[in-house]
């Protein structure tokens, strides 16, 4: 598909939902027609279906109350990272949950892999320098980082005593030599919103874009940032999606490592994972 026929059709969708998104779920898009020129038309009128705006079946959907107590079950176990204890037991719980939904025939696939655990749930001093029992740890020039938010998901392993090496500050308006790089430890700090006219991929991605499937109740507009006073979820994520950015350079330059200050809070950090395909050892 070329760019421009993409464009187009993201283009038109976009424009649509903006028409549509003052239409109520269950809104009746045909009508009867005013007045009928023979009896055999009335009657076809009158035998054509009603055809409504497309609704769940409620019967196919769990209830608000599963629907809370299943996140606090998962929450309780903590994080479900693949192959954790967590995991497994979310997962399991699931599983025994499908078959009362009309699941049959359930298939499995072992996927063994070697993978570490950072035991750092759910004491959260694994994460402060100072507590005794810190996990993760950063020191800069003598000084303690008070609150390190996360460790690198995928980013493998050091010894024991850790990394030590020149940090060195990432500025992407004057990025550094590639030969300064090597051996470094990289500072990224993410960027924030960009200023409008928005992108499509910023629409799409980082905007409400479709409420198809809402449920009653007040929403923010569509294909616009919303406040984080009414979700964090956006920002989150546009936050998140800078960090495979700063790993490819990291790997591109032989850095020791990188380091990357969020524009989160603690709580938002911890445990932001790097899912990219890094080579070992890195």
């Amino acid at each position: 598909m070329s760019e421009s026929r993409k464009w187009a059709a993201s283009s038109s969708r976009r424009n649509f939902l903006k028409a549509a998104a003052g239409v109520t779920a269950g809104t009746v898009f045909a009508r009867q027609p005013l007045c009928a020129q023979n009896s055999r038309v009335s009657a076809a009128a009158a035998a054509r279906p009603i055809l409504a705006f497309p609704k769940i079946n409620p019967q196919f959907m769990i209830t608000p109350n599963q629907a809370w107590n299943w996140n606090v079950f998962k929450a309780q176990g903590g994080p479900t990272y693949a192959g954790s204890t967590g995991w497994k037991r979310f997962t399991d719980f699931l599983i025994s949950k499908m078959p009362e939904f009309g699941a049959v025939d359930l298939d499995y696939v072992e996927i063994p892999y070697d993978h570490y655990i950072v035991d750092d749930w759910p004491d959260r001093r694994t994460h402060i320098h100072d507590s005794g029992v810190a996990l993760e740890k950063l020191v800069t020039d003598g000084t303690p980082v008070p609150v390190v938010a996360s460790y690198g998901m995928t980013s493998g392993s050091t010894l024991p005593e850790g990394v030590t090496a020149q940090m060195l500050y990432y500025d992407p308006a004057h990025p550094p030599l590639a030969e300064d790089v090597a051996g470094k430890i990289l500072v990224f700090q993410t960027a924030p919103y960009p200023n409008p006219p928005y992108s499509n991929s910023f629409l799409d991605n980082y905007t409400p874009t479709d409420y198809e499937w809402r449920s009653q109740g007040k929403w923010p507009p569509l294909f616009t940032p919303p406040p984080a006073s009414v979700t964090s979820s956006y920002h989150c994520r546009w936050v998140w999606s800078q960090l495979n950015g700063f790993a490819a350079i990291g790997i591109k330059g032989h850095a020791a490592g990188i380091v990357v200050v969020y524009d989160l809070s603690p709580g938002a950090a911890k445990d932001v994972g790097q899912r990219g395909k890094l080579r070992a050892g890195w």
